[in-house]
């Protein structure tokens, strides 16, 4: 488990406030807390997710299924997520970039109650967080 702990690299601000979280295994930055504090729509995340400026960098976008299932930690539930790296991380269903296949009215989303991926209209209400390649 040494080598698990080692997985995730949080960064602040000049205050302590926490910012992103790296992911040394799969090369990928994400912001450490929803980009909202309210529900939102799959187009209000998909908005907030390119218009995000966190740590100073501008080539943040809503996260694939893929990748935010590189996330979940199947042996914790509510939330199954590292809470050490991402702490008071809520326990709710988060959005993904990738619409479902045979309607695009719909779009998944992976929850971090317990870790299960599903869809709905884009027109529901949850939550996001948005994603980037570490280093560049």
């Amino acid at each position: 488990m040494k080598a698990e702990q080692n997985r995730f690299t949080q960064t602040h601000d000049a205050a302590g406030a926490l910012l992103t979280v790296i992911d040394s295994t799969t090369g990928l930055e994400w912001t450490a807390k929803p980009l909202s504090d309210d529900y939102i729509t799959h187009q209000v995340a998909t908005d907030a997710a390119t218009g995000c400026r966190v740590g100073g960098h501008e080539d943040w976008a809503l996260p694939s299924r893929q990748q935010l299932l590189t996330l979940v930690d199947l042996t914790r539930h509510s939330p199954a997520i590292d809470t050490d790296a991402f702490p008071d991380f809520p326990s709710r269903w988060f959005w993904t970039s990738d619409l479902c296949a045979g309607s695009s009215a719909s779009a998944w989303f992976v929850d971090f109650y317990l870790g299960f991926v599903s869809y709905f209209h884009r027109s529901f209400n949850g939550f996001a967080l948005a994603v980037r390649r570490a280093g560049q």
